[in-house]
């Protein structure tokens, strides 16, 4: 796991056990011992009468740490955050109830986890449409969260990977350097997004679930609240002023990201990508 994500489990309060004992044996232990301990962990959740349980199916630089963040602001709800990434385990042959394992160990009524659709079919080697039916199938309610420009999504990756800046915390925005991005590099991320986008649109065929746009609905703080007290809706939770921790780290104004953006701006104009320009 990684340690940020520990320390957060630490000082939550909303987890039972997790401690630090706990977690540094978690760490040690081999990759079949985590998956049945969650399997094993799973057979306690009946005693427990959890409101609802959810899993937020995202790609990564789509906001979703952010949401959890927001949605874990609500007393009520436990979002874990990446639980099937490879970093943590690999060949999870029953993923729902790897999750409902982990449901165990949350206090509150609504708990959930996010994964992305390249974790599902590389580190667990799972079809994600069948998994994401299973979830419904059980019960959970998905959560699909997207980016719709994709351009603006490939600049996010591609700026992140330079710098190694992948959240900004507090009220102090820190001053970022300009990166060098080319066009290859942008056509090369767009590609993968968009099939990345083309596989989460089969995988959610027939399942009931509740769509956030990044754009619309999530990066402008002023619609946090009013997007949040519709999902807590969705999950049967009370309404919530919600915060988060996190700051928007790329600028709007490209020119200020990009070293030499004139010329990526031109290349844009000329390309297939020329409406997600316009359309910023």
């Amino acid at each position: 796991m990684k340690d940020s994500l520990i320390q957060y489990y630490l000082k939550s309060s909303k987890v039972l056990l997790l401690n630090k004992s706990f977690l540094s044996v978690f760490r040690k232990m081999p990759n079949w011992m985590r998956i049945w301990g969650f399997y094993l962990a799973s057979y306690l959740r009946g005693s427990k009468s959890q409101h609802c349980n959810f899993v937020i199916f995202a790609q990564g630089r789509t906001g979703s740490t952010v949401l959890v963040d927001l949605i874990n602001s609500h007393p009520d709800a436990f979002c874990y955050g990446e639980v099937l990434a490879p970093n943590v385990v690999r060949g999870v042959k029953k993923p729902v109830r790897y999750a409902q394992g982990l449901t165990v160990f949350a206090k509150t009524p609504a708990v959930g986890f996010k994964v992305k659709v390249y974790q599902l079919e590389k580190a667990q080697n799972q079809c994600p449409r069948k998994v994401l039916h299973d979830f419904s199938d059980n019960g959970w309610k998905v959560i699909y969260l997207h980016r719709d420009n994709l351009l603006e999504h490939a600049i996010s990756d591609l700026r992140s990977e330079k710098t190694g800046t992948y959240h900004q915390f507090g009220k102090n925005k820190q001053q970022q350097p300009l990166v060098d991005i080319n066009y290859e590099e942008v056509e090369r991320v767009v590609k993968f997004r968009e099939n990345c986008r083309m596989a989460e649109k089969k995988a959610l065929q027939g399942i009931d679930y509740f769509d956030i746009s990044y754009e619309k609905n999530l990066c402008d703080a002023t619609k946090q609240t009013e997007t949040l007290n519709r999902l807590f809706d969705y999950l049967g939770l009370p309404e919530h002023q919600v915060s988060t921790r996190f700051n928007k780290v790329v600028k709007s104004d490209l020119s200020k990201v990009i070293s030499d953006y004139a010329t990526l701006e031109q290349r844009l104009k000329n390309s297939p990508y020329q409406h997600f320009l316009n359309a910023r």
